[in-house]
């Protein structure tokens, strides 16, 4: 539940059992669009004594004014100073004097009030009527609560009026809610009963935030509608299937709804998918849609350079061929050394490619970098020549160099005997394995 905050600024007492009233005194004044004052409560008023949560929700404004003023704010919408609605869900707070001014100072929590229809008043009164499961709590069968309900999908939704559902106010309240789950169940209800509100735009655009399947039941001027069409793509690719076919038809269009959801592009046609300057225009902004296109544009180097230099894993989509490619690959590890695992194994151990995927290189691409070419690790950034792995590598490589070079030098070179005196003594041919006695 969400509170019109009204906790104090100056000290409370930590032991709420002596009923200590705060140091400062709120109070609330409701007043018509017309600047005549409709009510006004303490906050003493609407506790009855000290609250414990020290806040008040929408449901206490309603039922304080109803107890200690006899008015029903339930039957109006009440809006803040700043012109925001007060709504179950809405965190608000109030204006006064700031922190650090007099300790008894009041502050005034400034309402308007603005009434509501009478068919939304006469449903509402009879529901609460007739609704034995809420007699004990009345001041929730308000319009604000029963969109909440609507929004969560609350199991006494079942016994509101045909009224509260076709009631447009209501409606966009719930498909408002932060925390909306019921939506798919709101839009099921509306299209089993053919709703007039279904051809309402507005409920149309507010519904695809949380009912993105039920497109396909919508009135075909909705269909052919490229915004209300992009705002379903947004939130479910599989919607263009349900697009006119006007839209479907339209170059630009399919450009805005790749560009929208790079997902799209999956259920374009070959018109689409062959289609190289969209692709082109696509790509720089959608990397991702690379990996729903065909193998021969996924082969296009142009392509594949568009996509990477906007995301570089985008070359984990590339052909093959394009991922040995040097430029491609060192354009792809440019913006984002992430994709240096994706590359050619014979690029990844290359010193140009690796230094320029860093700091975003995988550590064990560096390993097997350093593994190969023990010169890289002077050229790493200090902080990676401090790896403690890296260190151990770098001076395993090197112990080994070492161990092979000292070998070569202490073995004798192999000479041939073109003295006399060495072909009569029966000289030997000496080689680096083995000897093989001269033959005379």
């Amino acid at each position: 539940m969400a509170w019109l905050d009204l906790q104090p600024p100056s000290r409370w007492q930590e032991n709420f059992g002596d009923k200590t009233l705060p140091e400062r005194q709120y109070k609330v004044v409701v007043s018509l669009l017309s600047g005549e004052e409709l009510c006004r409560f303490d906050y003493c008023d609407a506790a009855g004594f000290f609250r414990l949560h020290r806040v008040w929700s929408l449901g206490d404004l309603e039922e304080t004014a109803l107890r200690v003023a006899r008015v029903d704010l339930r039957e109006y919408k009440l809006v803040t100073e700043d012109g925001r609605e007060v709504l179950p869900h809405v965190h608000l707070r109030p204006s006064g004097p700031p922190r650090g001014t007099s300790g008894r100072t009041a502050i005034t929590v400034r309402l308007a009030a603005v009434r509501r229809s009478v068919e939304q008043v006469e449903w509402m009164k009879a529901l609460r009527e007739r609704t034995k499961e809420w007699q004990t709590q009345q001041h929730f069968i308000s319009a604000e609560r029963i969109a909440e309900r609507m929004a969560l999908h609350h199991a006494e939704l079942q016994d509101l009026p045909q009224e509260a559902w076709e009631d447009r106010e209501v409606l966009l309240m719930a498909l408002a809610h932060p925390r909306v789950h019921g939506g798919a169940q709101l839009a099921r209800r509306l299209v089993k009963s053919q709703s007039p509100l279904l051809h309402d735009r507005e409920v149309v655009m507010q519904l695809a935030k949380c009912a993105m399947h039920v497109m396909q039941h919508l009135p075909e001027e909705f269909k052919s509608d490229e915004e209300v069409v992009l705002c379903y793509i947004s939130r479910n690719p599989g919607a263009v299937r349900h697009a006119a076919p006007a839209l479907r038809a339209s170059a630009a269009f399919w450009k805005k709804a790749v560009i929208c959801n790079e997902q799209t592009i999956q259920f374009a046609g070959p018109e689409v998918l062959q289609n190289r300057e969209l692709l082109l225009e696509v790509l720089p902004v959608r990397a991702s849609a690379l990996q729903f296109l065909s193998e021969e544009m996924k082969a296009d180097k142009e392509l594949v350079l568009c996509a990477v230099r906007r995301q570089g894993r985008a070359l984990g989509f590339a052909a093959v061929v394009l991922r040995r490619d040097r430029e491609v690959v060192l354009a792809a590890v440019q913006q984002s050394g992430q994709a240096l695992p994706f590359a050619d194994e014979t690029l990844q151990t290359d010193t140009e490619v690796v230094l320029a995927a860093l700091p975003e290189a995988p550590k064990e691409i560096l390993l097997k970098a350093v593994g190969e070419n023990p010169e890289l690790f002077q050229q790493l950034p200090e902080a990676l020549q401090k790896d403690e792995e890296l260190r151990a590598t770098h001076g395993q490589c090197q112990t080994a160099r070492s161990a092979w070079e000292g070998s070569a030098a202490t073995e004798k070179e192999p000479f041939l005997p073109f003295s006399g005196e060495d072909r009569e003594e029966g000289g030997w041919l000496n080689w680096s394995i083995w000897s093989v006695p001269m033959v005379s």
